[in-house]
Protein backbone atom coordinates (compact mmCIF):
# COMPACT_ATOMS: atom_id res chain seq x y z
CA UNK A 1 0.00 0.00 0.00
CA UNK A 2 1.26 3.28 -1.21
CA UNK A 3 0.41 6.83 -0.57
CA UNK A 4 2.42 9.88 -2.00
CA UNK A 5 2.08 12.96 -3.68
CA UNK A 6 2.80 14.91 -7.11
CA UNK A 7 5.23 17.66 -8.13
CA UNK A 8 2.18 19.72 -7.86
CA UNK A 9 0.70 21.84 -4.64
CA UNK A 10 -0.71 18.97 -2.53
CA UNK A 11 -1.23 18.87 1.16
CA UNK A 12 0.53 15.41 1.43
CA UNK A 13 0.04 12.82 3.62
CA UNK A 14 -1.08 13.09 7.40
CA UNK A 15 1.12 12.14 10.40
CA UNK A 16 -1.42 10.15 11.20
CA UNK A 17 -1.58 8.31 8.20
CA UNK A 18 2.19 8.38 7.76
CA UNK A 19 2.70 6.98 11.57
CA UNK A 20 0.12 4.51 10.01
CA UNK A 21 1.79 2.91 6.88
CA UNK A 22 5.45 4.21 7.98
CA UNK A 23 7.60 2.70 11.05
CA UNK A 24 10.55 3.78 12.55
CA UNK A 25 13.57 2.05 10.06
CA UNK A 26 11.26 1.61 7.11
CA UNK A 27 12.86 3.24 4.17
CA UNK A 28 10.59 6.03 2.07
CA UNK A 29 11.05 7.98 -1.50
CA UNK A 30 10.49 11.43 -1.03
CA UNK A 31 11.58 14.59 -3.09
CA UNK A 32 14.22 16.72 -1.70
CA UNK A 33 14.62 20.12 -2.46
CA UNK A 34 16.14 20.21 -5.57
CA UNK A 35 12.64 17.97 -6.61
CA UNK A 36 15.29 14.71 -7.01
CA UNK A 37 13.82 11.76 -5.88
CA UNK A 38 15.73 10.34 -2.84
CA UNK A 39 15.74 7.15 -0.44
CA UNK A 40 16.78 7.18 3.10
CA UNK A 41 15.66 5.37 5.95
CA UNK A 42 12.83 6.39 8.65
CA UNK A 43 14.08 7.38 12.14
CA UNK A 44 11.76 8.80 14.12
CA UNK A 45 7.87 8.54 13.36
CA UNK A 46 6.48 11.66 12.00
CA UNK A 47 5.54 15.24 14.30
CA UNK A 48 4.15 18.38 13.89
CA UNK A 49 6.98 20.71 14.24
CA UNK A 50 6.71 24.48 15.47
CA UNK A 51 2.79 23.69 16.18
CA UNK A 52 1.93 23.61 12.34
CA UNK A 53 4.10 21.76 9.84
CA UNK A 54 4.04 18.12 9.40
CA UNK A 55 7.86 16.89 9.38
CA UNK A 56 9.02 13.36 8.76
CA UNK A 57 12.63 12.47 10.61
CA UNK A 58 15.25 10.72 8.55
CA UNK A 59 18.17 8.91 9.34
CA UNK A 60 20.28 10.69 6.85
CA UNK A 61 18.79 14.12 5.47
CA UNK A 62 17.32 15.07 8.87
CA UNK A 63 14.02 16.26 8.92
CA UNK A 64 11.77 16.55 5.73
CA UNK A 65 8.35 18.06 4.89
CA UNK A 66 5.70 15.44 5.14
CA UNK A 67 4.43 17.03 1.31
CA UNK A 68 7.41 15.58 0.29
CA UNK A 69 6.73 12.07 0.79
CA UNK A 70 6.01 9.75 -2.24
CA UNK A 71 6.36 5.53 -0.88
CA UNK A 72 7.32 3.39 0.98
CA UNK A 73 10.17 1.55 -0.67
Amino acid sequence: MTRGINKKKHKGISIQLFNEIVKTGDEVYYYDDCHSVKKDTVKHESTEMGGHTPVMWLKDAGSYLLSRFISKA
